[in-house]
């Protein structure tokens, strides 16, 4: 039987038991897979490399606007 089973029903107390339930899950962080932690961690490296590639494209540019 779900929450939403129970909100539905005909026992007060399986009604109240499913509010306090619907009310714990939509006031708990969203849920974090390995998945998602990945995509962070993958997405922070690519964006530290453009970072790195981009600096050292102003540095060339630079030095050889000074010749």
């Amino acid at each position: 039987m779900t929450a939403k089973d129970m909100a539905q029903g005909c026992v007060p107390e399986e009604q109240e038991l499913a509010k306090r339930i619907a009310a714990c899950v939509s006031s708990a962080p969203p849920m974090k897979t390995e998945r998602h932690e990945l995509q962070e961690k993958v997405a922070g490296q690519l964006q530290r490399a453009q970072s790195r590639q981009g600096t050292e494209k102003r540095r060339k540019q630079d030095h050889q606007d000074e010749r």
